[in-house]
């Protein structure tokens, strides 16, 4: 949902509301004992920024719902004039489910299997 509402804002009022504007995804992974993902999301070329003379929903959706649903820490700042920048870190853990959570679907049957 977070990236969908940084992707909905980047559409509707920053860099892709426009033909010059780029959009950077950029993510890594530490690799320590407990490896942290850290993903960053960069808006350029679009129109000026100001930052928000209100937190709305999806700012605090982006900054406290998943924050809190990664267990990790958002920093998201309209970078005057140059674009909006979002970094999620996180411990690898908090993203990453078990084979087992996320089984793969079965639909229908394969012909010549017996099943």
């Amino acid at each position: 949902m977070g990236l969908h509402e940084l992707a909905v804002n980047a559409l509707k009022h920053g860099a892709l509301s426009n033909d010059s504007g780029r959009v950077f995804i950029h993510w890594e992974v530490d690799d320590n004992e407990l490896p942290l993902l850290r993903f960053k999301w960069m808006e350029r070329g679009g129109p000026a920024v100001e930052p928000p003379a209100r937190k709305g929903f999806g700012t605090r959706l982006i900054e406290r719902i998943l924050a809190q649903d990664l267990g990790g820490v958002i920093h998201l700042h309209f970078d005057d004039p140059i674009g909006v920048s979002c970094v999620i870190e996180t411990r690898l853990v908090h993203v990453l489910a078990p084979a087992a959570v996320l089984p793969f679907p079965r639909i229908g049957t394969v012909r010549g299997s017996g099943t």
